[in-house]
């Protein structure tokens, strides 16, 4: 049995997944995450919702980040500068001699230093909501865990079916990227093999753990988009041309993230819906009713496969960085 904690990552409609599990909040370079620490068969795991308990921003800027990096990084997200934000804190500048970035984000407002002038972001977040897909900060998210020793991860996403052949259950093997946005952990000239993007150990152990509960699953593809919006028919049409099985927002990220971290990553996708095309209309809520039906039979496959993790990895994950560094 596997010594390390193990990831576990899921979103949309799944809050708890752990009994008797504490929560910790766990410090990175790119914002502070939530997450619960229990056991599930036996094994240590560290589960953490993608969506967060509230909306995150990166609480500071890495230190070996550069001002164009970062203000890539924070391009994505709009912020108002308070006067009051820098009033409390003597290691910042005084508001007036701050660039003013005047806009707000929803029901959230960040305080934030533009970093031209300071390397602090000071958060100041108001109520309690889970982000949209093309708000997560999936950095954070896979340092927190890497941070906590965790070497393996499965994520647990809700997806479109565009292959009509494809179980309700599917375990990824492929992605193609179609999101807007670049995420790396690195400034630097490092480009990591994704030959074989999703951990072939553990998608194996999956399988197998699938075939011993008689569940029936399937492997495929996965386009991944930005969202928040629903896809379009002939996006669909498009996507399945292009040997795409299944649609979502948040795998790719996380099966990225972790490659540049040499951590294992598998994608345990429930197919919620068909998609745009395939059925006369989509609804958040069939998402959520979908997750619901079929997170037990997850929950199942997991309390099999995670005993049967050997403790070292034979795989091709942890060895990313060999290489890619130029």
């Amino acid at each position: 049995m596997i010594m390390n904690p193990i990831g576990i990552i899921a979103g949309s409609g799944i809050r708890e997944f752990l009994d008797n599990a504490e929560r910790k909040k766990i410090k990175t370079d790119y914002g502070t995450v939530e997450a619960d620490f229990g056991k599930l068969a036996g094994c240590d795991v560290v589960f953490l919702n993608r969506h967060g308990s509230k909306e995150r921003f990166p609480s500071k800027l890495h230190p070996r980040e550069s001002a164009d990096h970062a203000n890539r990084r924070f391009a994505g997200h709009r912020f108002q500068l308070l006067g009051n934000a820098c009033s409390h804190d003597k290691r910042l500048p005084k508001a007036n001699d701050v660039p003013k970035l005047q806009c707000s984000f929803e029901d959230t407002v960040c305080d934030f230093v533009a970093n031209a002038c300071s390397n602090f972001g000071i958060p100041n977040l108001h109520g309690k909501f889970a982000c949209a897909p093309h708000k997560i900060n999936f950095q954070a998210n896979i340092a927190a865990l890497k941070k906590c020793r965790v070497g393996r991860i499965i994520g647990i996403s809700s997806v479109g079916i565009i292959n009509m052949s494809m179980e309700k259950i599917i375990v990824v093997n492929d992605f193609f990227d179609h999101t807007k946005e670049t995420r790396t952990f690195y400034d630097k000239p490092v480009h990591v093999d994704m030959s074989k993007p999703y951990c072939p150990e553990l998608n194996g152990l999956i399988l197998k753990s699938c075939r011993k509960l008689g569940v029936k699953a399937s492997e495929g593809a996965y386009v991944c988009v930005s969202g928040p919006r629903l896809e379009t028919p002939k996006e669909i049409e498009i996507f399945g041309k292009l040997g795409c099985d299944v649609v979502g927002m948040t795998s790719v990220p996380e099966a990225i993230l972790a490659r540049e971290l040499e951590m294992c990553y598998s994608t345990i996708a429930i197919g919620t819906n068909y998609a745009a095309g395939l059925q006369e209309k989509l609804a958040a809520d069939e998402i959520i009713a979908g997750v619901e039906k079929y997170v037990g039979g997850v929950k199942a496959i997991l309390r099999d496969a995670l005993p049967e993790i050997p403790e070292k990895r034979g795989c091709v994950c942890s060895r990313a960085l060999s290489g890619a560094k130029l």
